[in-house]
């Protein structure tokens, strides 16, 4: 798991969803792209991107590995058989609530300079007619002349077409990125994608349950003395998705999930009632009970905002500066505030939900 994604789980304990790229260029690689291989042919970007779904998984598809909004936090992804080269990864993505997949991203970590850029473009300028090949067409569009349900798409390199399905036509969109020192080239289905869009800002489908809540047992806290320990230090500056820092900060991020989506999921229910507005909802959540509040608490979290960078340059240097005694107690840190994050965000989150199942209650509303 990459540095960077440590802060964003900090970020996002405190509100769901969040998503940021912060000390994220790879200083280490330096690779410069050429014209694809032979073996990238229309079949291998077929497979990557067919009108059916990428790789073994059909677009609409449910229960696809690693897509959720957790995994993508984590950084979690699928490594790639070698014809697929020079792409090395790649990390699908689904609705919150249908949990359909709506698109699957490729990368590959490049780094900088200006050779890896102009061998960038070359890679595009040899893969378009492959691109061509498969359908696609070229289309030109600014960033504020894509709808924000699509901005997953925006990139360098846009392509779209159209595709026969069960239910109709639909649209399907292909982008490819330089940026932060990684190639990426994602595709998806438009209609999927805008309704991933809806389901994150509170638009669920009819009929959803109330979520469930799970008991999550979070592994011990590590700390500062364990640094001393070569063994336990490997593991920290591993990063793999096994490492002591994962495993415990994605114990917490389920949990916090439950909480999060149950306060989504109460704000849809008194919504779909028609007796409150958007407006009235914010409002009982921001100003649920006062100083134990979902605001306050927010407040008083946001406090420790700018630790959370300075911890996360800790990171960073002594990463670069193959310290791992030093990685290791910087590690510790940003999980001490990982967790005074997350218990603002348990502390707001059940203030928001005595609120809105108050407001329930008094209206007549069903939360079954």
């Amino acid at each position: 798991m990459k540095i960077q994604n440590l802060f964003v789980a900090a970020t996002a304990l405190l509100a769901q969803p969040a998503h940021a790229q912060l000390f994220a260029v790879d200083t280490e690689t330096h690779r410069v792209l050429e014209a694809p291989p032979e073996s990238f042919s229309a079949p291998v970007l077929d497979r990557m991107c067919s009108t059916s779904g990428a790789m073994q998984y059909d677009w609409g598809q449910t229960g696809v590995p690693l897509s959720s909004r957790i995994m993508e936090t984590l950084d979690m992804s699928f490594v790639l058989p070698e014809r697929m080269a020079p792409f090395e990864e790649a990390r699908p993505r689904s609705t919150p609530w249908s949990d359909r997949m709506a698109w699957m991203s490729y990368w590959v970590a490049v780094g900088r300079g200006d050779d890896v850029e102009a061998g960038y473009h070359a890679f595009v300028d040899g893969l378009t007619p492959t691109i061509a090949e498969e359908g696609w067409q070229p289309i030109t569009l600014d960033m504020d002349e894509l709808p924000i349900g699509l901005m997953a798409y925006y990139g360098d390199y846009v392509f779209e077409r159209e595709i026969e399905t069960e239910g109709g036509p639909q649209r399907q969109m292909l982008s490819i990125s330089y940026s932060m020192g990684d190639v990426s080239l994602t595709c998806g289905v438009a209609d999927i994608t805008m309704d991933m869009v809806g389901e994150t800002f509170g638009q669920l489908p009819d009929g959803t349950p109330r979520p469930e809540q799970t008991e999550i047992p979070l592994p011990p806290r590590f700390g500062a003395q364990q640094c001393g320990d070569p063994n336990f230090t490997a593991q920290i500056w591993d990063q793999s998705d096994t490492s002591p820092a994962t495993t415990y900060l994605s114990a917490l991020l389920r949990r916090q999930d439950y909480y999060s989506r149950l306060v989504q999921w109460l704000g849809w229910k008194l919504d779909e009632s028609g007796q409150f507005t958007p407006e009235e909802i914010i409002g009982l959540m921001m100003g649920s009970d006062g100083a134990g509040g979902f605001a306050s608490a927010m407040l008083g979290a946001m406090d420790s905002f700018g630790e959370a960078l300075e911890v996360s340059k800790a990171m960073w240097d002594t990463r670069e500066a193959g310290d791992r005694a030093g990685f290791c107690l910087a590690t510790i840190r940003m999980q001490d505030l990982i967790v005074k994050f997350d218990e603002a965000g348990r502390q707001g989150n059940s203030a928001a939900i005595t609120a809105l199942e108050r407001a329930a209650r008094e209206k007549g509303i069903s939360l079954d």
